[in-house]
């Protein structure tokens, strides 16, 4: 009887998990957001921060965790045209960046101004795509702008806590330069791409502000734009774009590099030749498990439907049980992950699924599978699908250990005892979806498998 009520349990909680991708049927965003959702940030509180283009020219918005309107956040109106950057401080505090009257701003946690921060004059032409906070609390400041605050400065600043510039900070980039994007890696080198009068680029630049000729010789090349950076786990690269090669190598609107800037070929983007004229990817993420969220104009990943986002393996390969039916309606322009996992969108659409919904929605997604408390760097299960061997990597809170794989109806067709380290023959299993169970006697852990 017990054996029996583990399966049923099993097998319910493998019906929740195969949700992922699916509509979050608590949250209803108000038809307030009545156009495109640019930025999407959280507050540790659970409440969600927007920034769009809405036609009451409120173009900041808090909701609580149910999607509703937050009606006691009383943001500024009309100090932006457009908002393209949310970053919620330690303190609390929220920086955001667009462009209009006031391109950086700092509020506090209830939408009021704060007044403690003055960046002056600020950007009186231009814009802020993306702000990144250092851990020593100074703003890093991307976009297109040739002046902050009366001081020539093309395409990139760094300001001090108060908002002033800092002026140890100045890449000497070329007049009228528009930086797409840009992040930081863990040693504080700057990866910039963006467009100046000449051409569009891709650098890194040391932290005594000069370009660091040994990221990829010197000559990191994308045959067409950059829009997106993410730097991920090993200071290893995330690109996106319209590009269809990097360095001469066939790599259709996505790219993952290693830290000098070459490229890591154990990454496909597994796209398609056609989408690169048609579609684009437009950024991506990394999720806590190691896989990839990718939003952007496509209708296809991996062969597979998959309309304006697609979660993806440490691979690129598609993680088909993110399963979202018929997606969304037009582009998805903003990703945020959650603390359980689940995932905000924001963008053109107004359905998703099917079912009509305000340009944002949230999806399902258990990141580490069913009635698992501990985190994505215990336990590594690779390559996710898997064709024959699956590697297991533990650390050392597991010592051996027993694993078993079930079907999704709870049918036991595999089990094992291994070591901190070890691997499992899953050829002879017939492709599928499968739930893996490991089990010291007093931890487990439970995710689900992919079998080609």
């Amino acid at each position: 009887m017990r054996a029996n009520t583990f399966i049923f349990l099993l097998f319910i909680s493998f019906s929740l998990i195969a949700q992922d991708g699916q509509l979050d049927p608590t949250f209803t965003p108000p038809a307030i957001l009545d156009s495109f959702i640019e930025t999407i940030a959280q507050q540790t509180d659970g409440k969600i921060l927007i920034g769009g283009d809405f036609t009451d020219y409120q173009y900041l918005k808090r909701l609580n965790t149910d999607g509703s309107l937050d009606t006691s956040f009383s943001a500024p109106a009309t100090f932006y045209a457009l908002m393209y950057s949310i970053v919620i401080q330690p303190d609390g505090k929220i920086l955001t960046g667009g462009v209009g009257p006031k391109d950086l701003v700092r509020l506090n946690a209830d939408g009021s101004m704060d007044v403690s921060f003055d960046a002056g004059d600020g950007i009186p032409f231009g814009r802020v795509a993306k702000i990144f906070l250092q851990d020593d609390g100074k703003i890093i400041i991307g976009g297109d702008f040739d002046e902050f605050s009366g001081t020539i400065i093309s395409g990139m600043a760094r300001l001090n806590t108060d908002g002033s510039l800092d002026t140890s900070f100045n890449l000497n980039l070329a007049p009228e330069t528009n930086i797409r994007d840009f992040d930081v890696q863990t040693d504080g080198k700057v990866i910039i791409a963006g467009y100046d009068p000449s051409s569009f680029f891709f650098k890194r630049y040391n932290t005594d502000n000069t370009e660091d000729l040994s990221f990829n010789g010197g000559n990191p090349k994308a045959n067409d734009e950059i829009y997106g950076i993410d730097i991920v786990e090993n200071d290893k690269i995330m690109i996106t774009g319209p590009f269809s090669t990097y360095n001469g190598v066939l790599r259709y609107q996505m790219a993952r590099l290693n830290s000098d800037g070459t490229l890591d070929t154990s990454f496909d983007s597994y796209n398609f030749p056609e989408n690169g004229f048609n579609y684009t990817i437009f950024d991506s993420k990394q999720l806590t498990d190691g896989q990839y969220l990718i939003n952007g104009y496509f209708n296809f990943y991996n062969e597979l439907p998959s309309k304006y986002i697609a979660k993806i393996n440490n691979d690129g390969t598609i993680d088909q049980t993110f399963n979202m039916g018929d997606g969304a309606d037009s582009y998805i322009d903003s990703t945020y992950m959650q603390q359980d996992g689940k995932i905000l969108i924001g963008g053109d659409f107004t359905s998703f699924n099917g079912t009509p919904i305000n340009h944002m929605a949230r999806l399902n997604n258990e990141l580490l599978g069913i009635n698992n408390t501990e985190n994505s760097g215990i336990i590594r299960l690779y390559p996710n699908p898997v064709i024959d061997i699956l590697k297991i990597e533990m650390n050392n809170t597991y010592q051996r250990t027993s694993l078993n794989i079930y079907t999704i109806t709870g049918q036991l067709v595999k089990t094992a005892s291994i070591s901190k380290n070890g691997t499992v023959d899953c050829s002879e299993l017939q492709s599928g979806l499968y739930l893996v169970k490991i089990s010291d006697g007093t931890k487990v852990f439970n995710t689900k498998l992919i079998k080609q």
